[in-house]
């Protein structure tokens, strides 16, 4: 695959050393489709796939097409093109399908698994708007259309949620503390909580442009004074670690909402159809689910 200047001056080695890190932690990877999405990447950015002694990399036979999952379309697109020379297609389709896989694997991918990310939310909004743009040398009107159904989608660069950016350790300490100092400044009394405002992103954005007078509303949900952002070591105040605390365990995705309604309804009906009963196989199933995981056959080996 050819052309990796839609990207800027990111190179393919670039990338295949932020897909490392992922490919060393495969544990942590909700189901095998994340692994080979990996692989695949790497793949086709000129990397090798190592893990045993002799072992050979092989592409894996196509699995379902989930329609409600853009993932499967992605690991076929990538599959497609590493086929392409085997593959009986016009010249313009094989064309089109190198320029859907450049966006996989140079727009969307970081975005994909940085996404469970809830203090880093904004900055990779505003990260992919950029790449979204640059990608107009491969394609000009997927660059454009994409970046306006972004433009529909800014929750986390809005006043209400813009302080969560304070927690991001990605982010160099000198930006945290000069949207710390703006915050502080802005500072108002209670709000009424409401539906945010969506902020629109231009290719001039920058994180602190999204302060306004709402982005003391988190801070007044905690109950914690705004006194602390202004002191030269703001970041190691106790109500900074309060709040990084409170912050911890929350998710901008809602990957554990699928899977809640994916247990109910294979569940439904199915064996029981007493209210209270239904109640309690729920909860047995989803402790079962937390002790065990069966995520592989390994799992499955516990069962005698």
């Amino acid at each position: 695959m050819s052309g990796s200047s839609g990207n800027g001056n990111m190179g393919r080695g670039d990338f295949c050393a932020q897909l490392a890190p992922h490919l060393k932690n495969l544990q942590n990877l909700p189901r095998c489709d994340y692994k080979e999405f990996l692989e695949l990447a790497k793949v086709i950015l000129g990397g090798s796939i190592e893990r045993k002694k002799g072992y050979v990399y092989k592409l894996q036979r196509p699995g379902a097409d989930h329609h409600a999952r853009w993932m499967s379309k992605a690991i076929y697109i990538m599959k497609m093109t590493l086929l392409l020379h085997q593959l009986d297609l016009h010249w313009q389709k094989k064309k089109k399908v190198e320029k859907m896989c450049m966006f996989v694997v140079f727009v969307y991918l970081k975005s994909w698994f940085t996404a469970s990310s809830l203090t880093s939310a904004a900055s990779n909004d505003l990260e992919l708007y950029r790449r979204l743009l640059k990608f107009r040398l491969i394609h000009k009107k997927v660059s454009s259309s994409t970046a306006v159904v972004l433009n529909r989608h800014t929750w986390y660069l809005t006043e209400d949620l813009i302080p969560l950016v304070l927690f991001d350790d990605n982010l160099s300490l000198q930006t945290r503390t000069l949207l710390a100092q703006k915050i502080a400044e802005l500072s108002s009394g209670w709000f009424e909580i409401r539906k945010p405002t969506l902020p629109s992103i231009s290719q001039k954005s920058e994180l602190i442009d999204f302060v306004g007078e709402r982005s003391s509303l988190l801070f007044n949900l905690l109950k914690t004074p705004l006194d602390f952002l202004s002191k030269p070591d703001w970041n190691k105040q106790p109500e900074y670690q309060l709040m990084r605390t409170a912050l911890r365990n929350l998710s901008p995705i809602n990957d554990s909402c699928e899977r809640a309604l994916g247990l109910v309804t294979r569940l439904n009906t199915k064996i029981t159809r007493n209210e209270d009963s239904f109640q309690e196989l729920i909860q047995v199933v989803e402790a079962h689910q937390k002790k065990y995981g069966n995520k592989t056959k390994k799992d499955l080996k516990q069962f005698h």
